[in-house]
């Protein structure tokens, strides 16, 4: 089927085999939208036009998360993409896209970095940052050793900056969600000089898991992986979780030796952190009311000396990173402020 314009501005035409079958449909209130923003592009620019090209963008990309199958969204392309080979041999997948100052996207555990164009993330910072995309050791297209040993805290900071240095970065911003946010926290932590500024969703606390903790997330986790796989996996974080999880797709398609893996070291070791009133680097705490009920976020962003929350009603773990649109307006606040476009007028 193609759609083309009719007689009528606002009205397109359904041109089929049969040209007696034509079908007019009545599209008023978006098309006169549309023509709206492209007079506004002609008419305003500096921010007044970015502001309607980002809209634009976000259309896109919510359009291209129902036109594109699972399978295509995972197999995402970004221009250019690259890859790192660590020492030990692992390679770590990462693309680039936008333009600006550097900033890391760092996915959650069984997923990879598609998630952040799914979720919209791309399409609105990309104008103002050059996005560093990556999929972390044991996810995407990046190496999945099975020795649990690759999977410490230092190893994946180690990749971090393992990239930021082939790309010539001396400072760069970091936001990751769920275990993104662990491994941000760890390399603000190795490197607070070169981190510019850190956004956690889904992870605010930088400190280790306690005993107890460890053998609540085995028994209510771990167990159904070990006895069903990804399928009891996703089963039981979706028992746990008030939002529905939209990146079904993905989880299932991970390696359940490789999550064992994974998880069966700490990311953050006490060995040196850096407690949080002496944090240095910029914090932004973002989290939904049902994963911090005990108000963890406030209560350690009020401790960093540069640090501030975002708390959103209703939400859990899963539908704090899926709602952009209620996260983007506060991130992009604290970017500009911590991590700012060069003045290239002078």
């Amino acid at each position: 089927m193609v759609l083309a314009p009719g007689p009528d501005t606002a009205e397109f035409v359904r041109v089929g085999d049969n040209a007696t079958d034509m079908v007019q449909i009545k599209f008023a209130t978006m098309y006169f939208t549309f023509q709206k923003m492209k007079q506004a592009a002609h008419n305003y620019a500096g921010q007044e036009l970015r502001s309607h090209l980002r809209t634009r963008n976000r259309v896109a990309a919510l359009r291209s998360k129902v036109d594109h199958s699972a399978e295509g969204m995972n197999s995402l392309e970004w221009n250019p993409n690259k890859y790192i080979t660590r020492d030990n041999g692992i390679r770590i997948f990462y693309g680039l896209d936008g333009s600006g100052p550097p900033v890391f996207l760092l996915h959650g555990h069984t997923l990879d970095g598609s998630v952040w164009a799914r979720a919209g993330y791309v399409a609105d910072l990309q104008a103002d940052y050059r996005l560093v995309i990556v999929d972390l050791r044991g996810h995407g297209r990046s190496d999945k050793p099975h020795d649990p040993e690759a999977y410490r805290g230092e190893a994946f900071a180690t990749d971090i900056l393992s990239i930021a240095d082939a790309e010539g970065f001396e400072r760069f911003g970091i936001w990751g969600w769920s275990q993104g946010s662990i491994v941000g926290w760890a390399t603000a932590q190795r490197a607070p000089e070169r981190v510019a500024a850190f956004i956690g969703t889904g992870g605010p606390t930088p400190r280790p898991w306690t005993v107890q903790e460890w053998a609540d997330f085995d028994r209510t986790l771990l167990e159904p992986l070990r006895a069903e796989g990804m399928v009891g996996f996703l089963k039981a974080v979706e028992a746990q979780e008030p939002d529905p999880i939209e990146m079904r797709d993905l989880m299932l398609r991970a390696d359940p030796d490789v999550v064992l893996a994974n998880f069966a070291k700490d990311l953050l070791t006490t060995d040196g952190f850096t407690p949080a009133e002496d944090f240095p680097v910029p914090v932004l705490l973002i989290v939904g009311e049902h994963e911090d009920q005990d108000g963890d976020a406030e209560r350690i962003a009020a401790t960093v000396p540069n640090g501030r929350s975002l708390r959103l009603p209703g939400l859990g773990h899963a539908g704090a990173f899926s709602r952009s649109d209620l996260v983007l307006p506060t991130a992009l606040d604290f970017l500009r402020e911590t991590l700012p476009k060069p003045d290239r007028r002078s």
